[in-house]
């Protein structure tokens, strides 16, 4: 009971107890040396033998309170030392990462080594409680750390793809550019050649026009023509008349001649002559109007020719038209299309600016990708390290 007492108390009141009973003893022994002289003076007499008595009871008092003094501070320097004992055994579990370890301790003690004691108890209760929190807040940090390690792994798969991605389309882009060169090159030389359509389509129109314009004068000479060989036949046939008249009056001549004997010989031969004559006559006529027949025919023939060849000129002249009306708008459509692949060439080439730049960016994101990567092992080695510590400790 009294050592339990005394295990409560602080170290000053523990050497103030013990100077306490240390003064008492000596204030009992100087008290009893002073009664006792007093009672010898009392007496009177001879008294040697007392004084004898009195200085041994003295010299016991002064040898006896020190050493009762010494055993009363050693018993209580041994509770001290038995509790300073206990804390180091505890502290010593403690350095050794051992926090099951705990101090017990009095209640309601005013001890120091108990204090101290009491606030490494906190002191390890509060680091199990740190410990427990790092401990889960490692597991859920590796965890976390897991599964960014994944979608890391992910990104970097998706951006190796998405720099390939972009690698192919940059070169599909390239060729893209070079075949709109090739377009708008082969859209130059068709629209040289379709000018050249265009040139010679207007020729041709200019040259059908005269043409349409020759056949047509052409056409008149030989309506003219033809107007003068029917004025020919009519002269035939005048001819013919006459032919047919002359010879009925040399027939008429022959007669008469023939009437008037001898005398009208003479007569006779003129009028066989001239009967000769108009028949010459007839027959040159006859072939006159046999020829201009013909001649009128082969001008009517000529002229239903020249008709077609006339409309076969204005149709070309027509066709020619329309070509040229066609070329204009393929010209213009031509023209149109270039600037359409003219501004397909820009935008291909803007579109490929842009494809070097996302490929910039991409291979940027890739290395930093990379590097979040690393560090993302780093944090999981860092957790698996800071895991271990944590396990070293007994909770």
């Amino acid at each position: 009971m009294i050592k339990e007492y005394l295990r409560k108390m602080s170290i000053r009141q523990l050497m103030l107890a013990v100077a306490g009973i240390m003064a008492v003893l000596w204030f009992v022994g100087f008290g009893y040396f002073i009664f006792e002289l007093n009672k010898m003076a009392s007496l009177g007499g001879n008294n040697s033998h007392l004084l004898h008595d009195l200085v041994n009871k003295a010299l016991i008092d002064c040898i006896g309170t020190p050493i009762l003094a010494f055993i009363i501070n050693y018993w209580m320097s041994s509770i001290l030392v038995d509790e300073t004992q206990k804390l180091l055994k505890i502290s010593d579990r403690i350095s050794n990462k051992d926090l099951t370890a705990k101090i017990r301790v009095p209640e309601n003690s005013s001890n120091e080594i108990h204090i101290i004691g009491k606030a490494v108890n906190q002191i390890v209760d509060n680091i199990r409680e740190t410990l427990d929190h790092v401990k889960n807040s490692i597991h859920n940090f590796s965890m976390a750390s897991d599964k960014f390690s994944k979608i890391v792994q992910q990104n970097v798969e998706v951006a190796k793809n998405a720099s390939n991605n972009i690698k192919h389309l940059t070169e599909h882009m390239k060729k893209v550019k070079v075949q709109v060169s090739n377009i708008n090159t082969s859209l130059g030389q068709l629209t040289e050649a379709v000018n050249e359509i265009s040139k010679n389509a207007n020729g041709t129109s200019q040259e059908a026009t005269r043409a349409n314009e020759q056949v047509k004068s052409t056409s008149e000479i030989l309506n003219t023509l033809v107007q003068e060989i029917e004025n020919i036949k009519d002269s035939a046939d005048f001819i013919q008349n006459i032919a047919e008249q002359t010879n009925l009056l040399a027939l008429n001549a022959t007669i008469e001649a023939a009437r008037a004997g001898e005398a009208g010989k003479s007569f006779a031969v003129v009028a066989n002559e001239v009967k000769e004559l108009s028949n010459n006559s007839a027959k040159s006529a006859d072939e006159i109007t046999e020829r201009v027949a013909a001649l009128i025919n082969k001008g009517q023939m000529m002229e239903q020719g020249m008709g077609q060849i006339k409309e076969v000129i204005a149709n070309t002249n027509d066709r020619t038209i329309n070509v040229a009306s066609a070329v204009e708008e393929q010209t213009s459509t031509i023209s149109q299309l270039a600037q359409n692949v003219s501004s397909i060439d820009e935008q291909v080439e803007t579109l490929r600016n842009v494809l070097d730049k996302i490929k910039q960016v991409t291979e940027q994101t890739d290395k930093l990708t990379e590097e979040v990567r690393q560090g993302s092992e780093e944090l999981a080695n860092i957790a698996n390290i800071l895991q271990d510590e944590v396990n070293r400790y007994h909770i």
